[in-house]
């Protein structure tokens, strides 16, 4: 193999690969440190300070489910890798996704040791504009990342639709083949996953391969769904040799005297049932149902064949168990069965599929796409976009396959959430529970569906709730699951994240959820006491205005002196924050409202207040003239933010514990 060059993620200069450092002990490098310490160097290394505790989560969440019989790897996907191309729609934001899970991901393959890496495909670019040598850049470019991480790491790396140059070629009108060679794709890919445990095929058009893990009683298949693309310039497709391979390569397994103790899991870029790809899941069913299957690929048409015509027999051959096909393409977190369309219908079987995540930062975790078949959906309901400078600029998982449980644990590094897929006959579903000064009595990481979970969230001592959402299959169903401390689900039917929050018990009244209505009635349009996306105009009245938040009217003693407003992400509008004062018949009072931006007038004749400085406030108006509030009984306060958050006392200090 030759050797290329690339820029560090570490120094940014253009390097050999054969220079890299290796950092394992047993090869000459320094020693690998224990993970309390690696996490206190990763901010002297040069990684960003929000690295550390996303990994070091990642490292606690894995360990909470990890067993001797688990098998456990790093898998990335579509990180659309541009080298020193420039596109409008990808940027310096792009190369620090990819850096930013290379930096995590190496010090996650020391901390947690995992059986293999893996990448879905699509390193590259490969956009129209790209030529064959800028293709060439961004796969040199990319690829060594993988082996920084850990050089005796096995490392799966699958060729996807863009590394193939499938949008380059269709630009073309001459009809020649503009994408790169398959023995090019075979050396940048296939070859990495090569060792004596590995048994490569298609080595012409980019390779396929498996490799065992016997300890582990695992056989991980990489396939090449975008085989055709090389040659044929047609997408997401296999030729029929490489699906009899796969046959061969499942009867093998099978032949194993302790074959019903194995599994396997599939590693490609496409879904096996998205479009060209279905003779893909066609195979696969037949050996999940044990059946006799015929693999055929006719020459000529759109996806143009090699002529196979071969039967082979999963009759009894079909012990090892199908954990799950791993797959990228669509960029978001879709699990589901796989499906079957021999009959012209969208039909599943007992097989699953797992996205893995997009790392590339200018594409969310959402893909709207369903393929070719109008009843197989690939998508989600819900985004998970990027954010530069934060752990969330990327996305990759770290997957846990438990096999005496049946289950798959795949933790979230980044953008995203975390999921449980059971691969036995019961379907499950993942609980996240994001706890600050609270904890659950349920640790439960996951639930079989139409299951009741039932958790009592506790706040830490002097500590009160001060906020707590229910989601399950991105839905807030907090209002239903969620009272007095107890979170309550009769049946789950999707994944479930809670969120709590409780800050040290205040030492104040806070007037906001005693603010009402004219009629008396509690005000809670969108909350207790608050109504997000208004303000009170000039008027008294309340107008439209997002991102900003009104109270209700707020009963005041009269003779008030000092009224005080915080609250966390509260900022000010110096034209829109505004205090009201209105009269026991809620009119508004003269002078009034109280303007942010004006009321330090030196002779608080007009807004009457001035401004005093305190830390535990966003602001504190002290009134100049008290009489205002004399016969007064209500304010209202308005200000830019969440009125969940806001705080409004008076005459009060605002102090916590």
């Amino acid at each position: 193999m030759s050797v290329l060059k690339y820029k560090s993620p570490e120094t940014g200069e253009w390097i050999k690969t054969s220079s890299v450092k290796v950092l394992d002990a047993d090869q000459g490098g320094e020693t690998v440190p224990s993970a309390s310490s690696r996490s206190e160097q990763l901010t002297a290394s040069g990684y960003p300070d929000y690295v550390t505790p996303e990994v070091m989560d990642i490292v606690e969440r894995v360990g909470s489910v990890r067993g001797e019989d688990s098998i456990v790897f790093i898998a990335m996907s579509d990180n659309h890798y541009t080298a020193d191309q420039v596109l409008n729609f990808y940027d310096k934001e792009t190369e620090a996704s990819t850096l930013q899970a290379n930096q995590a991901a190496k010090v996650l393959s020391y901390l947690l040791k995992p059986d293999f890496f893996a990448h879905l495909g699509d390193v590259a670019t490969g956009a129209s504009s790209t030529t064959p040598d800028m293709l060439k850049s961004q796969i040199e470019g990319f690829v060594p990342y993988f082996r920084e991480a850990r050089s005796d790491l096995p490392v799966f790396i699958c060729i996807g639709n863009h590394d193939a140059g499938i949008y380059y070629h269709d630009t073309q009108s001459d009809g020649a083949v503009h994408t790169l060679s398959g023995d090019y794709l075979y050396r940048n890919f296939t070859a990495h996953s090569e060792s004596g445990d590995t048994v490569v095929g298609g080595e012409e058009n980019g390779g396929y391969c498996y490799r065992d893990f016997p300890e582990k009683k695992l056989r991980v298949i990489m396939l090449n769904t975008s085989e055709k693309i090389v040659a044929a310039q047609s997408d997401q497709c296999t030729y029929g040799a490489q699906r009899v391979w796969l046959a061969n390569a499942l009867l093998d397994l099978n032949s194993k005297a302790d074959a019903v103790e194995w599994g396997f899991i599939i590693l490609c870029h496409y879904p096996a049932d998205y479009g060209g790809t279905m003779p893909l899941s066609e195979l696969l069913r037949a050996y999940v149902e044990g059946e006799s299957f015929n693999i055929t690929d006719p020459s000529g048409g759109y996806f143009v064949g090699d002529g196979t015509d071969e039967t082979v027999d999963f009759l009894g051959n079909n012990g090892a168990k199908f954990i799950a096909q791993f797959h990228g393409h669509v960029h978001n977190f879709k699990t589901d069965k796989l499906y079957s369309y021999a009959t012209g219908a969208g039909v599943q079987y007992d097989a699953h599929r797992v996205c893995i995540p997009n790392g590339q930062f200018n594409r969310e975790n959402y893909y709207t796409t369903v393929g070719s078949y109008p009843d197989i959906d690939f998508s989600e309901d819900v985004s998970y976009p990027k954010t530069a400078n934060t752990a969330d600029g990327t996305s990759f998982v770290v997957n846990v396959i438990n096999p005496s449980e049946e289950k798959i644990y795949s933790f979230c590094y980044g953008a995203g959430y975390d999921r449980v897929i059971g691969f036995g006959a019961a379907v499950y579903y993942s609980v996240a529970s994001k706890l600050s000064n609270v904890t659950s009595s349920n640790g439960s990481k996951s639930v079989e569906s139409g299951k009741p979970y039932t958790a009592t969230l506790t706040p830490a001592e002097g500590f009160s709730f001060k906020s707590v959402t229910v989601t399950m299959d991105g839905k807030d169903i907090t209002a239903a699951a969620y009272k007095n401390g107890t979170v309550s689900i009769s049946a789950v039917t999707g994944n479930i994240v809670i969120t709590a929050k409780a800050q040290a018990t205040p030492n104040f009244t806070n007037l906001v959820p005693l603010s009402i209505n004219k009629d008396g009635s509690d005000f809670n349009v969108d909350g207790d006491g608050y109504d997000n996306g208004t303000y009170v105009n000039s008027s008294g009245t309340i107008g439209t205005l997002k991102g900003s938040t009104t109270t209700g009217f707020i009963p005041v003693t009269p003779g008030a002196k000092v009224i005080r407003v915080a609250g966390e992400g509260l900022s000010i509008d110096t034209v829109y924050t505004r205090i009201s004062s209105y009269d026991k018949d809620f009119k508004l009072i003269a002078n009034s409202p109280y303007g942010y931006w004006g009321i330090q007038h030196s002779d608080g004749s007009y807004y009457q207040g001035k401004l005093i400085k305190e830390d535990s406030t966003l602001f504190t108006l002290e009134l100049q003239k008290v009489s205002i509030l004399a016969s007064g009984s209500y304010l209202r306060v308005c200000t830019t933010g969440d009125g969940g958050e806001l705080i409004v006392t008076v005459d009060e200090e605002i102090s916590y514990g």
